[in-house]
């Protein structure tokens, strides 16, 4: 006896069955098409639940109208609907007259998305908030009259490895591949391969080593530089002395109101030592009796 093999969807170009056909072009035939909905959300809370109170938006059992909410990018609210009069919808910007719809990752429970996700009255919106989603959003009646603030944030998160490609230079705080609205603080080694500029003092309380042969610059500002073979130590203020070389073997003439020198002072160009010249003097006015 043949072995019986069911096979009720095979076709030559797609599924088969007594009432569901794929021709050679694609076509499809069916006698009814019935969509299934998820529904794996049913039943848990919404992030936000909206209900109407004399024609404003209230949180379900809360009293303020206009609530803002927050959402955050690449990241999923729920947002349950129950009105009488109000509609709900999302703008880019609410001006007098004028509103901008913003659609982007919008869904209805009634399977409707984008624009079409827009303006219900009841059921459910899930929101899926885009990367390029701006920092001020707002949700509103038909027209915007009556609205609230959706302030979008980014997620805070942790990362075991960040790499940037994007090559932007930095030529101020505000510009390059990375910006960093608040502090900095980094535990480990940090390496920079161009030029590093700071607006304020640099402090290094380990030392400084590598070579300082550069130019050092100090406006309005204190300088603190130490380091095992020598160290420079602020204050610099108001400086002067731009591009000039300091302890090379010569070094450019400077002008000072006052000069201190600790120790022994040699060469014929050299600077007096006040204290040397104070004891030469002395000995000598003692020898020839001055």
């Amino acid at each position: 006896m043949p072995t019986t093999v069911n096979t009720p969807f095979r076709s030559e170009y797609g599924f088969k069955s007594p009432n569901f056909t794929v021709d050679a072009n694609g076509n499809i035939s069916a006698s009814t098409l019935t969509l299934s909905v998820d529904n794996s959300e049913a039943g848990l809370a919404a992030d936000y639940d909206f209900v109407e109170a004399a024609g404003n938006f209230r949180f379900d059992g809360q009293l303020n109208n206009q609530p803002g909410i927050t959402v955050y990018r690449n990241q999923t609210s729920t947002i349950d609907l129950a009105f009488t009069t109000l509609v709900f919808k999302i703008f880019s910007s609410v001006t007098p007259g004028s509103t901008a719809v913003y659609s982007s990752g919008l869904r209805h429970s009634d399977s409707t998305v984008g624009d079409s996700a827009q303006g219900k009255s009841s059921g459910r919106l899930t929101w899926t908030i885009p990367l390029s989603a701006p920092d001020t959003l707002y949700y509103g009646n038909v027209d915007g009259t009556v609205y609230g603030v959706i302030t979008v944030l980014d997620q805070a998160r942790n990362f075991s490895e960040v790499s940037i490609t994007n090559t932007t230079q930095s030529t101020s705080v505000s510009t390059g591949a990375l910006k960093v609205s608040g502090g900095l603080g980094v535990v480990g080694n940090a390496n920079i391969g161009g030029t590093m500029s700071v607006a304020s003092m640099i402090s290094a309380t380990g030392g400084v080593t590598g070579d300082l042969n550069g130019s050092v610059y100090s406006d309005n500002s204190t300088l603190l530089v130490d380091s095992v073979n020598g160290r420079i130590v602020g204050p610099i203020n108001n400086s002067t002395i731009d591009n000039t070389t300091i302890g090379a073997t010569t070094p450019s003439t400077a002008s000072f109101t006052t000069a201190t020198l600790s120790g022994a002072v040699s060469g014929v160009t050299a600077v007096p030592n006040k204290k040397y010249v104070d004891e030469t003097s002395t000995a000598f006015a003692i020898a020839f009796g001055i």
